[in-house]
């Protein structure tokens, strides 16, 4: 359902500049106070969970690269123990 909000403002968007044989589309006030207003809305409401998304991404990326440095690091230990002819 919330999917269907992030394309809204982009139909609308296509909708009302798909004639290209017209100079321009003009828009009345009440038409750039809706869009404006269900811009606005559909930002307010995917802000949070975007948020949320970036941070868990960003954690889960971070806990990668700690586990390969380690892993990283256990293999140049295991390196170092090792006969030099080895």
């Amino acid at each position: 359902m919330k999917k269907i909000f992030l394309f809204l403002p982009t139909i609308a968007c296509l909708t009302l500049f798909s004639d290209c044989n017209t100079e321009g589309v003009k828009l009345n006030g009440n038409d750039r106070v809706a869009i404006d207003t269900l811009s606005s809305n559909i930002i307010n409401k995917l802000t949070p969970e975007l948020e949320l998304k970036c941070k868990m991404q960003s954690d889960s990326l971070r806990k990668y690269l700690v586990d390969s440095l380690v892993a990283l690091r256990e293999r140049e230990i295991i390196m170092q123990t090792l006969p030099p002819n080895h």
